[in-house]
């Protein structure tokens, strides 16, 4: 029960900060964007290969991906949503769009389409009860 509570939690911050996300671009910039899932993509894969090729260091993939997201958006920044801050709503929302379809392909490109797996030092640090969220072992260590 407290797992699923967790769960939820953990679920419910990610609807909320993408919520968030969504208002404070369009509340400031007042441009529709649709490429922030797929930013939060390229974020999650370059954690999961800091972890895969370097080690199972979590404030170091966290850290990285962060310094790369935010690369990111300022070059998508720089390239599209400049030149379009006079353009109607419909331009933006079909250039987001656009940057939407070119990075999953990208992905796609590098990192291949199949479902790719946690690395297994990182499943042994969590079976072993290395990992701690919260004061909370991981459930894979019961």
């Amino acid at each position: 029960m407290f797992e699923q509570l967790i769960n939820g939690l953990t679920q419910g911050s990610v609807y909320a900060l993408l919520a968030l996300g969504f208002t404070l671009i369009f509340g400031t910039l007042r441009m529709v964007t649709f490429a922030r899932g797929e930013i939060y993509m390229v974020g999650a894969y370059v954690g999961f290969e800091v972890i895969r090729l370097l080690a199972p260091n979590f404030i170091l993939a966290i850290f990285v991906a962060l310094v790369i997201t935010a690369i990111l958006g300022v070059v998508v920044e720089i390239l599209a949503f400049h030149f379009l801050r006079d353009a109607p709503h419909v331009t933006s929302l079909l250039v987001t769009i656009g940057i939407s379809i070119l990075l999953i392909n990208l992905a796609q490109l590098i990192l291949g389409p199949e479902t790719q797996s946690i690395p297994y030092p990182l499943l042994d640090k969590l079976a072993a009860g290395e990992i701690k969220v919260g004061g909370y072992m991981s459930p894979i260590s019961k």
